[in-house]
């Protein structure tokens, strides 16, 4: 897990003048390795994944540059074990701070502190939006609650259209969407006269205008049931 870092906490980790860089495909946290350093992304995307039982990964998160990961730190009493692998997506640069240093700065600076749990807070109402739509939704509302997330995060707005330069894969979105490859394709196929989203040269964009009206749609059909869970 991520959250984005507030100016202040930002600019204290930088401080410190740790820096790392990875190459796309690095592994930058091992989840078997016991947490001592946190880490804010300066330049480039990371993401978090696990491996299922079958030994299949499944891509949990995408973030950029401003993220600090993982926050399993202010959670728990370090040493702490990230739950996930980290990966440069990208080329990455970091900058690094020890763990519990950065834990004493926090608790010692209630508005830092403020600023983190209602980041958390809110990625935790995303997270449990994404496990709802994963629980209860068909191929295409999955699809569509995923790239509506992804055009949020990481696109840059333009004529109700989202442009994201991150090299995301459809293999990397159907595993955030929790469907197949072989469902996705079948359901952009369906789909080739309003493309949800497109590839040109090296950047992603997703239709965010007619994603966003499919999605309230969703939603006025599923409100009852979604007030009584």
């Amino acid at each position: 897990m991520s959250v984005y870092a507030s100016q202040d906490l930002a600019e204290y980790i930088v401080g410190f003048k740790t820096f790392a860089e990875y190459q796309k495909r690095d592994v930058i946290i091992d989840p078997t390795e016991q947490l001592r350093r946190v880490y804010l992304v300066e330049s480039g995307y990371v993401k978090t994944y696990d491996i299922d039982e079958a030994g299949n990964e499944r891509t949990i998160n995408i973030f950029q540059a401003g993220a600090v990961f993982p926050v399993v730190w202010l959670m728990a009493e370090l040493p702490a074990t990230p739950f996930f692998y980290y990966e440069a997506l990208t080329s990455v640069r970091c900058a690094l701070v020890d763990a519990w240093t950065l834990r004493q700065y926090a608790f010692s600076r209630p508005d830092v502190m403020r600023s983190l749990v209602d980041a958390l807070v809110r990625s935790n109402i995303n997270m449990a939006m994404r496990v709802f739509n994963l629980e209860n939704s068909r191929v295409g509302e999955r699809l569509d609650f995923v790239l509506l997330q992804l055009a949020t995060r990481l696109g840059v707005m333009r004529g109700g259209v989202a442009r994201l330069d991150v090299p995301i894969t459809q293999e990397e979105i159907a595993r955030l969407a929790g469907v197949t490859r072989e469902s996705m394709s079948l359901e952009l196929s369906r789909r080739s006269k309003h493309r949800p989203y497109w590839r040109e040269g090296h950047a992603t964009y997703i239709d965010y205008h007619n994603l966003n009206s499919r999605m309230q749609a969703v939603v006025m059909r599923d409100e009852p049931t979604m007030r009584s869970v």
